[in-house]
């Protein structure tokens, strides 16, 4: 079966690493090509095709945008499934826990200051990884553990989320 792949309808490689200002300029072309507004006097055929076309085209930005997304296509377009799985080691489960509980027992006593270096202690985690996926992805082709690392950074951010929502109500 093939797969789609959004790099090449930019003209990039499938790579983790990719040239963010390459990907806004062809996705600004591309969008000005493809635009409903320029088949606006066309037949229903081709109005219903650009429509279509936009919405492909900036679905295949969104996922190239983004890290994460782009690791999960690049592992997809080499047939690795990067669903949820318990292949993380115990070691990134105990992590897990720890920093859940971390979380609740700063918020619990609204500890504004704790939950900011608990998000920066994440960040910094999440960029590490970042690196390493590259890695993984870029130079070892290796998409197996990319997927697990995928994973991971998918609990990362998800706790970021849980953070920043917590110090807003802080803030607000």
């Amino acid at each position: 079966m093939h797969q789609l792949n959004y790099f090449s309808t930019f003209g990039l490689p499938v790579s983790f690493s990719i040239d963010q200002n390459k990907l806004e300029k062809s996705w600004r072309h591309l969008s000005c090509i493809v635009h409903p507004d320029r088949y606006i006097n066309s037949d229903d055929i081709d109005r219903k095709s650009s429509i279509e076309m936009a919405s492909f085209v900036n679905e295949a930005y969104k996922v190239l945008k983004d890290p994460i997304s782009r690791a999960i296509h690049i592992c997809k377009i080499n047939g690795i499934s990067c669903k949820k799985t318990s292949d993380n080691s115990i070691v990134f489960l105990e992590q897990q826990l720890l920093w859940r509980e971390s979380v609740d027992d700063l918020y619990k006593s609204k500890d504004l200051d704790g939950l900011k270096k608990l998000e920066k202690v994440l960040y910094t985690e999440r960029d590490e990884r970042f690196l390493i996926l590259s890695n993984l992805l870029d130079v070892n082709f290796d998409y197996i553990n990319a997927s697990i690392l995928i994973n991971e950074l998918m609990f990362i951010d998800k706790i970021c989320n849980n953070i920043k929502e917590k110090i807003l109500v802080f803030i607000d």
